[in-house]
Parts: C-alpha cells; sequence; structure tokens
C-alpha cells in the first residue's frame, strides 16, 4: 500500500527566468493512494510444473491542476472570461483564473494459469491462459472563476437532460456555478488471451522456440461530457445542455450502424454527423470495425514469437529472434464530430471513433557471453522494428474539437543496437556500462495528418540517437566496523531528442510572444519541412512552419558510499550530483512550451536491514 501527497509542479516556464521558475495561478496538489495484493501458487501435477498467480489493484487519485492557460490558444478567453455575445466582442473581462478538479478510481484484477513441461527434457513445452479486467472511472471538473460575472448562468450540473443527470454524470447535485466542464468517464477493459511456447533441442548447442498468443479484449468508454455552451446570458437558469455529449449513447448508436448497418440510432443522437459517419464508412476513411451495439470495441487476433539459440562454445551464445507486439485499441469520445475548421487539411475530418491497435514487428540479432575467464559479460543486440498505424494524442480545440482524441498518425520504422557490459576487472574493483544507438523514421502519414504530424523522413519522438551510463563500484574492507564498504559512481548520458509528432513548435511559440509578450520561450525548435496546417503567422503572413522543440542532451552523475554488516546496512547518496536540470518532456497542452525536468541534487541516508 502506499499514499502520496505532493504539491507543485515537476516542471518549468522556460520564457521565464531560471530553470525553477513556474507561473500558476492556483495551488496545485496531489493525493495518490494504491493498494495492491498479488499471489503465487506453485506446485506440481503429474509430469507438469504449474503456476498459478494473480493481483488486485484498488487506486484512488485526487487532484487540482492549473487551467487558466488553457484560454491563452484562441478565442474561447473572450467567450468564457469576457462580457459581450461571442467570441471577439467584449466590453469587460473577469479573472481569468481556471482549475482542473479530477478524482478517478481505478481497480484492475488479474489472473494467469501456466504449465510447463520439465526444463531439462529436450522437447519443452508452456501454456496457460491469462484473465484481465480493468475499469476506471474519472469524475473531471473544469471551474472557471471569472465565468459568472462574464455573463454565464449555470444553476445545476452541466451534463443534465431536463434537470435530470444523464448516464455517467454520476453527481445529482449543482457543481456550483463555476463548474463550466464536466467529464464523467467510465473506462472498462476485459481480456482473455491463451499462450504456448514450444521449444525443441535440435543438437545440444542449437535451439528452436516458437510461441503464439491469442487475445480477445473489449474496451468499453462509456459516460458523459458535460459543458454550459450555450448558457451565456442566459436570462434564467441554464442545465447546460445544449452541447452534452452522450458518449455511451453516441457509442452504442454508432455500434448499433456498425452491426446492422441501420443508421435511425445515429440520426436521432447526433443528427449533425450521422451522414458524415456514413458517407466516412463508404468511402473507407472512417473505421467502426469491432465497435457493438453495447458500446464495446472489441479486438482479436494472434501473435507469434521465434527464437533461434545457438551455443557457440560453453560461454557465448548468438541468437535471432522475430516478435510481434501491439497496443490495444481505444476510442474516443467525441467519435465522429467533423472538425470545426473545414478548410485546407481538416476539410472533411471527423474524429475517429476508434484508434486501432499500431503493432509491432521485431527482428533481432544478438550474443550473450562470458569472456576473460569469465570476469567479463557482454550483451549485445541488432534490431530491426515496423511499426504500423502508430497511435497518437491530439488536442486542437482551435481546429478540430476542443476534448482530447487518440488517432492513428502513420506507419515508423525503428533500428538500432542495444549493449551492456559488466566487467570484474579485479576482486575489488567493477565497471559496467550499457549503451544504445537509435535511427528511427516516420514512413507513412495517413492522409488526415499531413501538414499537423512532422512529414514522412522525420524522427520519431523521444528517440535519442545515442544514451549510455557507465559506472565504477570498489568494494573493500571496512575494518574499522568489520564490514564491507563500497564506494559507487555512475553517469547517465541522454542524447538530443524532438518532442512529440504534430509539429506545432511555431505556432506555439507565437503563442508565447503574444501572451507573454517576449520575444522568444528560449526553447530550440527544428524545422521539419512544410507548414503546419493552413494557420497564418501575424508575423509573416504566410503559414506557420512545421517545427517541433528540441530537447538538449543531458548528463546526470550520481554517487554513493556504504557498508553492509551482517544483515544491515547504511548508504550515503547524492544523485544528481552537478544539478543538471535535465529536458526531459516538453509539452504544449496549453499552447506555449513548458519544461518537465529532473530532480534536483538531492542528498539522502538509506538503512536497510535484511529479515533472512
Amino acid at each position: 500500500g502506499q499514499s502520496l501527497e505532493t504539491e507543485g509542479v515537476f516542471e518549468y516556464d522556460p520564457h521565464l527566468s531560471g530553470e525553477s521558475s513556474v507561473n500558476r495561478f492556483v495551488p496545485v496538489e496531489n493525493q495518490d493512494k494504491f493498494g495492491l495484493t498479488t499471489w503465487t501458487l506453485d506446485g506440481r501435477l503429474g509430469f507438469l510444473d504449474v503456476i498459478y498467480t494473480g493481483g488486485y489493484l484498488d487506486r484512488d487519485v485526487e487532484s487540482i491542476s492549473d487551467y487558466t492557460s488553457y484560454t491563452h490558444g484562441g478565442a474561447y478567453q473572450v467567450y468564457y472570461m469576457c462580457n459581450g455575445g461571442g467570441y471577439t466582442s467584449q466590453t469587460q473581462c473577469w479573472d481569468p483564473t481556471k482549475q482542473y478538479k479530477d478524482n478517478t478510481k481505478a481497480s484492475r484484477l488479474t489472473n494467469e494459469l501456466r504449465v510447463s513441461t520439465d526444463a531439462d527434457n529436450r522437447f519443452r513445452v508452456t501454456a496457460g491462459v491469462f484473465l484481465d479486467e480493468g475499469e476506471t472511472n474519472s469524475e473531471g471538473e473544469f471551474q472557471y472563476f471569472g465565468a459568472v460575472d462574464a455573463g454565464f448562468n449555470v444553476s445545476s450540473a452541466p451534463g443534465t437532460l431536463n434537470g435530470v443527470p444523464v448516464r455517467g454524470v454520476n453527481n445529482p447535485n449543482g457543481r456550483g456555478p463555476t463548474t463550466i466542464f464536466v467529464n464523467d468517464f467510465t473506462r472498462m477493459e476485459d481480456q482473455t488471451a491463451f499462450f504456448a511456447d514450444v521449444s525443441f533441442d535440435i543438437t545440444d548447442t542449437f535451439t528452436a522456440s516458437i510461441g503464439a498468443r491469442y487475445y480477445d479484449l473489449d474496451f468499453n468508454l462509456g459516460g458523459s461530457t458535460g459543458s454550459s455552451f450555450g448558457c451565456k446570458g442566459s436570462p434564467v437558469p441554464c442545465d447546460g445542455t445544449g452541447f452534452d455529449n452522450r458518449v455511451s449513447d453516441r457509442f452504442e448508436a454508432i455500434g448499433f450502424f456498425a452491426e446492422t448497418g441501420d443508421p435511425s440510432q445515429m440520426d436521432m443522437l447526433i443528427p449533425g454527423d450521422s451522414q458524415n459517419i456514413q458517407d466516412g464508412v463508404a468511402a473507407g476513411t472512417f473505421n467502426i470495425n469491432g465497435l457493438k451495439s453495447n458500446g464495446d470495441a472489441n479486438q482479436s487476433d494472434t501473435i507469434l514469437r521465434a527464437t533461434l539459440d545457438w551455443k557457440v562454445t560453453d560461454d557465448v551464445m548468438v541468437f535471432g529472434t522475430y516478435s510481434e507486439g501491439y497496443r490495444p485499441q481505444t476510442t474516443n469520445r467525441n467519435a465522429g464530430r467533423a472538425a470545426g475548421n473545414q478548410t485546407g487539411v481538416f476539410a472533411g475530418y471527423l474524429v475517429p471513433a476508434v484508434a486501432v491497435s499500431d503493432e509491432l514487428t521485431n527482428y533481432e540479432i544478438g550474443m550473450k557471453g562470458d569472456f576473460l575467464n569469465g570476469s567479463m559479460r557482454l550483451n549485445a543486440t541488432a534490431y530491426w522494428s515496423e511499426i504500423d498505424n502508430l497511435q497518437t494524442t491530439r488536442f486542437d480545440p482551435t481546429n478540430v474539437a476542443f476534448l482530447v482524441f487518440i488517432e492513428n498518425v502513420g506507419d515508423a520504422e525503428v533500428n538500432g543496437i542495444d549493449a551492456d557490459m559488466m566487467w570484474a576487472m579485479t576482486d575489488s574493483f567493477t565497471l559496467s556500462a550499457a549503451f544504445s544507438v537509435l535511427s528511427s523514421e516516420v514512413t507513412r502519414l495517413n492522409p488526415q495528418l499531413v501538414g499537423v504530424a512532422v512529414p514522412v523522413g522525420s524522427d520519431l519522438p523521444f528517440a535519442p540517437d545515442f544514451s549510455g551510463n557507465i559506472r565504477a563500484r570498489w568494494d573493500f574492507p571496512f575494518n574499522a566496523m568489520e564490514a564491507d564498504g563500497y564506494f559507487q559512481a555512475a553517469l547517465n548520458y541522454t542524447g538530443e531528442r524532438k518532442a512529440g509528432i504534430v509539429g506545432n513548435a511555431f505556432f506555439a511559440e507565437d503563442v508565447t510572444r503574444q501572451t507573454f509578450g517576449v520575444a522568444s520561450s528560449g526553447v530550440k525548435i527544428a524545422a521539419e519541412g512544410g507548414t503546419f496546417g493552413n494557420l497564418i503567422d501575424p508575423s509573416t503572413g504566410q503559414p506557420f512552419l512545421n517545427g517541433r522543440y528540441v530537447m538538449d542532451a543531458y548528463t546526470v552523475l550520481n554517487l554513493s558510499a556504504g557498508f553492509n554488516k551482517d544483515e544491515w546496512g547504511a548508504e550515503l547518496y547524492v544523485d544528481n550530483a552537478t544539478d543538471e536540470a535535465a529536458m526531459i518532456f516538453v509539452n504544449t497542452q496549453d499552447y506555449h512550451p513548458r519544461v518537465t525536468t529532473n530532480r534536483p541534487r538531492t542528498v539522502g541516508l538509506r538503512l536497510f536491514f535484511d529479515f533472512e
């Protein structure tokens, strides 16, 4: 069990001075409690080894986040914060402070039963079944402190219908006049998988293995999104039903169409989108495969793995592996909504109902070996990977929709070499190291992402060309305490990376200039070629260039010294000894860059005791 409470943010605003400067308008806090229980039973039935294992997770997270910068990106600032009827006219503007309150409860139950034959047999089999059930309930309130002064008249919870909470909005009471937007969702996953692996020693030194995993997965996203659109300037209390998004009903209607071809339920629920969905399905540009009339999105498939191992000597083995993998498909709460901007690259775009699985095909060759009379262990692998239908998230309220959605970008390739080494140079001095050399590339874009995502040929995000680490440890007798002492130093290097796959950096830089009155954010931008959508840069009169923020390379040094005596020990450590402020992540969720950084120099003392 664990209980965690934090205050503040783990990021800084680069347009301010220094790498610890942030600008937030509400206290940011997070409370995260979870309990995790696992159990294992192993034994033998006849000639079979049997293992059963299970686990249950129960987690509750409550958080408050600053949301003030949401209205930096467009006309919503005038609509929510200012008097006046539309998105451009105003006579007076009010408090722009906004916050997001979230309460998420999650549970997960897993069970696996696995049987295997004797590991000493020439022919060996492992087989089993895996069951996984998960449910996540998330309720979030977007609170706009100046909305009432700006003319909003909301008397009951957004997400009601004729004063009655719709399915998914489970709070029947009014949430207060500042709550302008509500998310209330339940996500459910139910997976059954069967797997088997067969290995055969062709000779004493040559082994072949092949395995398969069949899975059947149901994913359900239900609930509702409620907003106060249409409640501005309302002379009577408004319940915010005009733009209510009843997600459960939406997916049941689309799923009924997928199963029967009958669009009548969509006509009743989403008349503005129904014909667009039908046209998209007919044209093959809108995927509803696997959707059911109960709202479930079902997928099933079989993935394979095959390996050849050759023991060249008693100390060296080489291998080759073919493997497949996937990330489950998911659905979007605003499925089928047409993009708000119907010009240029956004013309005809519909928010996907289903973001299909992105699938990985991987090829590896490698070696594992002991050298120098067993004092050095060296492992190395070269791999070639292909990714089909890469998933990504997008938040584009200016052009598409004011809800985050997931879509398939296209295809990509990743090639690289990984290696690690451990060398006992003497009885008391050990040197270990590892490195990764990586090459990645977007090889295909889905048509609706051309001009939005980075173009074909671009690197994948967060993928450094080189990263590595080296660690040295000196063990010595600590005679004063009749203990074993040690010193250790570790150096970790991560190369330059690019942030995100949407090329909106130059656009975000313009928002930063106009919002904060600075020349630039100070974060480096890499131009990727082409333009970003059809948004016009006011400084040039031309479309914004397509570009991404660049996260600089960084090196972190960790030091430690300690001793072990019988069952107990102690360690003094200095993590990030040089106080390096690394760029771990750059996000533009609020239309301007924010940099997530690492822990500063941290000094601590660890005490430990072995009860065995």
